[in-house]
Parts: C-alpha cells; structure tokens; sequence
C-alpha cells in the first residue's frame, strides 16, 4: 500500500490499521466465506465507504465566508470509533491529521501523482533566451516609431534579407519561453 501510494515508511502504521480495517471486512475461507466482521456483529458489513489508500482526497473546511471551501488532502485510513475519514493534511494551516465525514475523494490520483505534477510545474518555469546579432551594426532609433514605407525606402536592394535583419535588430533582446 505504501508503495503504490508513494508514501514515505513514516505512514506505515496508517497502513497496516488500514489494511487491518479492510481485511476484517473481507471473506475468508477459513468460516465459510463469511467476514471477521460479519461472524464479530452478527451481520455484513458496508463496503460502500472503502477507498483507495493514499488517494488524493478534499476535505469541506468551514473558515469563513471568503475562505476557500476544501482543503488538499491524502486519505491515510479510518478512525476508531468515529465515522468518516482519516486525512493527511497538504496544506498549511491546519492539523496535519483531519478527521472529517465531508470529503471529496479523487481515487485515480495519488501522492506520487502530485509529486510528479509539481515537478513538472518547477521544470516549466519561464526561461529567458539571449539573442544578439551578428550582422552590420546599425544603431536604431528607439523613440521613432517604425514606420515601413520609410523603412522600404531607405532599404537597399543588394541584400535580400535586409527586411529580416531590421526585424532582427527591432527584436527585443530577451524572450520568455
């Protein structure tokens, strides 16, 4: 389950309560196909509320009327005793672990998911380009505005691309990506 889910060993004992939670509700030959929680209460259990371990998960948090209404949050088991969800908060500024019935869960998405995603999010930050020219010096101008039927003009016909080296020189030094 960690594995899959990409979480560190520090969630192991998340794991294995949740494991635990999920085997005692599952048959076995052992009695008859029947489950441990099934021959323990005398009738079968719900397996409505069972989701994916380490899913991505949004949790409704009532702060205020202009605050944001969910929180990002990792499904990590069930409470004890409690009815609903045991979070990891991904967030700041609120508990780590969140006890919630108000949640949102995305089960195709895990936390190796997000880590790849903001990965790639650092990797695509915009990178500037230097480009100079190598071309006759001319110096430009830079409070006339351009004009091209004077630019045609003034252009001599011996190069053919004179039109694109005059683009080149206009062309602004640095470039986002």
């Amino acid at each position: 389950m960690l594995f899959h889910a990409n979480l560190s060993k520090a969630f192991w004992g998340e794991a294995v309560t949740t494991a635990a939670y999920v085997i005692n509700r599952s048959p076995t030959a052992a009695i008859n196909f029947k489950t441990p929680y099934e021959m323990w209460t005398g009738h079968k259990p719900s397996l409505v509320h069972l989701r994916v371990f380490g899913c991505l998960a949004y949790t409704h948090v009532k702060q205020g009327k202009l605050e944001p209404r969910d929180k990002k949050c990792l499904f990590i088991g069930y409470p004890t005793r409690v009815k609903g969800y045991k979070l990891w908060n991904l967030e700041e500024g609120l508990p780590k672990t969140i006890i919630s019935k108000d949640v949102t869960f995305d089960e195709l998405t895990t936390f190796k998911d997000i880590k790849e995603e903001n990965q790639k999010v650092r990797e695509e930050e915009p990178k500037s380009v230097d480009v100079e020219w190598q071309g006759k010096d001319q110096e430009i101008d830079q409070d006339t505005p351009h004009n091209p039927e004077i630019d045609q003009s003034e252009r001599s016909e011996d190069s053919p691309d004179s039109e694109n080296q005059s683009n080149l020189q206009r062309y602004s030094a640095t470039r986002d990506w």
